[in-house]
């Protein structure tokens, strides 16, 4: 503890002197969690300057995270990577204090020194322990670099990329992480903005009016529908994602029908996503069926032998061409890991698994294998999803988790039906999937069949459904599916497509009235993420300044704090860009505000937000602003 604060003590210059007695508070302070105190009394202490005390106080609040998540807690239960006897060996850590940890690998236990690792592996285990921890070694390297530390700079910012390249636009901002321009003060009617200039600009607090009913068109949630070759596009209208499946054998050579159709969706500027399908030994294409063996099941069906390294060998090969080939396509929305199991790539196989040869080392190496190479063959921007079945293959379950949620991987479960009005048979740990990785649901029978052939009410299973945090449901199973249930369903569509996924609204916006070129503003925002999902990706925000017709005079882009991917239904959030005013004429002019999309082949791309203001390329009016 003490060489922890002379070194935050050191970093700005600072003598330092801490008697025991004061030592000992602050470390009190810090273990018990309440910051402002030990702010306090470090300043008193260390009789630090006033003109210093704002980056010493940001520093040491962005560290708190960090230092709890590590230091204090006895049982982080997080992922480390280490070499047991030559060989990589995945443990979790047990037990932490300030001296060290332990660590459990399974069949042993070792014991760390936090000294004996790097900072880089250091920062991994608190990112790992805190998701917050981000945000600590983005205002760390803002302090350093302030002071001059280039030692500690270097450091920080090696670390930062290992963790998150990302983070390094957030962390390469100006040292305060103080607002400047804003502030915020509670009021009767709750959280107001305030703003802060000189004495001739004024604060503006605006707040835009919902659009609750329309269909936000998001390229990585809504309303699924399944089509192929030839099927019209009149039912696809409510559709974000429009969805193949093909069998193995039409994918070949080097992309059949289906790659080709799948291009025209996209390149006709409709969002795709698909899966392969091999559920029948004879679904393969004729060269393969002579190469890869099958099995017989107890029900006469011949599948192929999916755990034979030829199978996993040539679907490789398929996947490995359709990546070159459709990977960096800006309108490619996923992609399934599939063409395992009886039903086309669910990864269910009925029967006795040994019996058809299915060990349970076999059943581990294949699934590893497929998400592997599914993730190797497509850039890591694309999006993949796993079905929820496949996770039983894995020996070990929480590993595959872990890497689904680093690699950008989904989970898909099939199954959207069987709610009643009495219960819900659901697992209640599907609630939990959304929290780690995106969640989609498939629906099982075609959606017409729910009332037609069983006790089920579509509304109350399409409400419980988004319960569970989806990104996507999928609506129709067929074109004719689709189309029929379009027409007899279509409220139902609008009502709950307006709930699917993540839904972005602003209730609440500050900013000064006037503004400056060249300057540094903020602006304060009360989010609300009006969905029932998480966004998976932290999105910049783009600021506009339009002037007559709607003309857009100059934008520019920043991070806002907190990301994206922070914004989770539930409350409001309050949220804080900071940018830089662009060069401008004078006059007065209209601030927007834009999402903008994270996928690199659609850097212009400007998502949809649930306002109403808005132009046609999705700038969301805010306001009026005075440039001088």
């Amino acid at each position: 503890m003490r060489r922890c604060l002379f070194q935050i003590l050191a970093l700005f210059g600072t003598a330092v002197s801490l008697a025991a007695a004061d030592e000992a508070a602050i470390e009190a302070f810090i273990r018990e969690d309440r910051h402002k105190e030990a702010i306090e009394a470090l300043r008193a202490a260390a009789d630090i300057p006033a003109e210093r005390a704002a980056p010493v106080k940001c520093f040491l609040e962005s560290t708190f995270t960090l230092r709890k998540a590590v230091f204090q807690q006895n049982s982080l239960s997080v992922p480390f990577s280490d070499r047991i006897l030559g060989q990589p060996a995945r443990g979790r850590i047990i037990a932490a204090d300030e001296s060290g940890f332990t660590v459990d690998f399974g069949v042993t236990k070792t014991a760390r020194k936090w000294h004996e690792i790097s900072p880089v592996r250091l920062v991994r285990i608190a990112v790992a322990a805190a998701p917050d921890s981000g945000v600590t070694l983005a205002a760390a390297y803002r302090v350093a670099s302030a002071a001059g530390d280039g030692k500690l700079t270097e450091e920080l910012a090696a670390a930062i990329k290992a963790v998150d390249p990302a983070l390094m636009s957030q962390a390469e901002r100006p040292c305060s992480m103080t607002f400047s321009d804003v502030s915020t003060a509670e009021e009767e009617s709750g959280p107001k903005a305030v703003v802060r200039e000189s004495s001739a600009a004024k604060p503006v607090i605006v707040h835009p009016e919902e659009d609750p009913t329309r269909i936000l068109r998001l390229p990585d949630c809504g309303w699924l529908s399944r089509t192929s070759a030839g099927y019209r596009a009149g039912f696809l209208e409510m559709a974000n994602v429009v969805y193949n499946r093909q069998e193995w054998r039409d994918w070949h050579p080097d992309g059949g029908a289906p790659l080709k159709m799948a291009r025209g969706w996209m390149d006709g500027k409709r969002y795709f996503a698909f899966r392969v399908m091999a559920n029948r030994h004879d679904s393969l294409p004729e060269p393969l069926q002579k190469i890869i063996p099958s099995v017989t099941k107890d029900d006469g069906r011949v599948i192929p032998m999916y755990w034979d390294q030829s199978f996993i060998d040539e679907h490789k090969k398929l996947i490995d061409v359709i990546g070159k080939q459709v990977g960096n396509h800006p309108y490619l929305s996923y992609v399934d890991i599939g063409a395992v199991g009886d039903t086309g790539g669910e990864w269910v196989l009925y029967g006795d698994r040994n019996k058809m040869g299915l060990t349970p080392d076999r059943a581990d190496h294949l699934v590893w294998s497929f998400v592997r190479m599914y993730r190797a063959a497509f850039p890591r921007h694309v999006r993949l999803y796993l079905a929820t079945a496949a996770f039983g293959y894995a020996r070990n379950q929480q590993d595959l988790v872990e890497y689904c949620a680093e690699n950008n991987i989904g989970r898909r479960l099939d199954g959207l039906c069987g709610q009643t009005t009495e219960e819900n048979f659901w697992a209640k740990r599907y609630k939990e999937f959304w929290k780690e990785t995106p969640f989609q649901w498939e629906g099982a029978y075609t959606t017409l069949e729910w009332e037609k052939d069983g006790p089920w009410d579509t509304a109350k299973v399409l409400e419980a459904g988004l319960e569970y945090g989806p990104s996507y449901i999928t609506y129709a199973d067929s074109h004719v599916d689709g189309e029929n249930f379009a027409k007899t369903k279509t409220e139902l569509l609008q009502k709950y497509g307006a709930k699917l996924g993540y839904r972005f609204v602003v209730r609440e916006a500050a900013y000064s009235d006037a503004m400056s070129p060249g300057r540094t503003y903020n602006l304060l925002m009360v989010v609300e993420n009006k969905g029932c999902a998480r966004c998976y990706a932290d999105r910049e925000v783009e600021i506009s300044f339009l002037g007559s017709g709607g003309r857009v005079e100059g934008a520019v882009r920043a991070m806002p704090a907190p990301g994206t991917s922070k914004w989770l239904p539930g409350e409001p959030l309050k949220v804080a860009v900071q940018f830089k005013v662009p060069g401008l004429a004078s006059g007065n002019q209209i601030l927007a505000v834009a999402l903008l999309d994270d996928h690199p082949m659609r850097p212009n791309n400007r998502l949809d937000m649930g306002m109403k203001v808005r132009t046609k390329d999705n700038r969301y009016v805010l306001g009026k602003v005075n440039i001088r």
